[in-house]
């Protein structure tokens, strides 16, 4: 079994509350399926700001580099530089590697899990990355707070709020159905379209930051529910061909007071550059560029 250390969190802390004593706040990145191109700045950006990087979710699967996102989500949890979140694909990890017995072709058809297994077939030292990437979220619960905010993977449904999150290696998909749309989407069934009615009932001065689902390749997408809770989309298609990753820095005042979490979050959110809906086209383009720009500062 691979011996982690509990990340983000310090003797006392639940294992759902962010402890954040030495960082000056956090850097929160959305799904960031295997685009390690894009995932190496912001890694480096955080630490040199102080900032812990918190992850959502998704971290492997679709795009070309899950091993290499692995080890950088590994080395960083390992210096205490950062937490995580387990999102769906880790979940369908988690079966896979603790509990195939259990593997349901209704939603764990293989598909989702091509991509990580044609990188392993081409280096198979990556079998222990792997295996200790799946015992690194077997232990991780299923959302974090810190303040007036909570973090999670796909929605956070009323009847979870105030309880403790589970621990990922302490779910099944199927058992819960609150449970389950924290890691898949709120559904009127395992694989019913996605309902986003959780977000009324958000209580004013809330915040949600939540991935699994692009609203917009171009820039994170935020709503607020009829309670005046506000929820903030941060999965921007990284690892798709036209997405991109996106990430929000948040100073740690901000998170330790719930007063100031919310109308910080207001606020427009920005990645890199300045917010403006762009056309598909455009975001293509955007992401090329980057990707050349980030392979040559490599290649130098």
């Amino acid at each position: 079994m691979f011996a982690m250390p509990l990340d983000g969190m310090r003797e006392g802390f639940p294992a759902d509350e962010l402890c954040l004593d030495g960082f000056a706040g956090l850097t929160v990145i959305g799904d960031v399926h295997g685009s390690d191109d894009e995932l190496r700045p912001v890694m480096r950006r955080a630490r040199s700001q102080g900032r812990l990087a918190l992850f959502l979710g998704d971290i492997i699967n679709r795009g070309t580099s899950s091993l290499a996102c692995i080890e950088m989500v590994l080395d960083a949890v390992l210096r205490g530089d950062a937490a995580v979140i387990p999102g769906n694909h880790e979940q369908r990890l988690d079966i896979l590697v603790h509990r195939p017995d259990s593997l349901d072709d209704r939603y764990d058809d293989g598909k989702a899990m091509a991509g990580l297994c044609q990188e392993l077939a081409r280096s198979p030292m990556g079998r222990d990355l792997v295996l200790c990437y799946a015992s690194l979220m077997r232990a991780a619960p299923l959302w974090r707070l810190a303040g007036g905010a909570t973090f999670c993977h796909a929605a956070m449904p009323d009847a979870l709020r105030g309880l403790p999150a589970p621990l990922l290696g302490n779910t099944a998909r199927g058992h819960d159905p609150a449970v389950d749309a924290v890691m898949w989407g709120e559904r009127a069934d395992c694989f019913g379209p996605i309902s986003y009615r959780w977000i009324d009932h958000v209580p004013s001065g809330q915040v949600v930051l939540m991935g699994h689902h692009p609203h917009n390749v171009c820039q994170p997408v935020r709503r607020t529910g009829r309670q005046g809770g506000t929820v903030v989309f941060l999965d921007t298609g990284a690892g798709m061909s036209n997405g991109r990753l996106s990430t929000l820095d948040l100073d740690r005042e901000h998170l330790e007071n719930p007063a100031l979490s919310a109308p910080v979050l207001e606020l427009p959110l920005v990645t890199a550059d300045p917010p403006r809906l762009l056309s598909a086209p455009d975001c293509t383009r955007q992401a090329s560029a980057a990707l050349t720009a980030a392979h040559a500062s490599r290649a130098a």
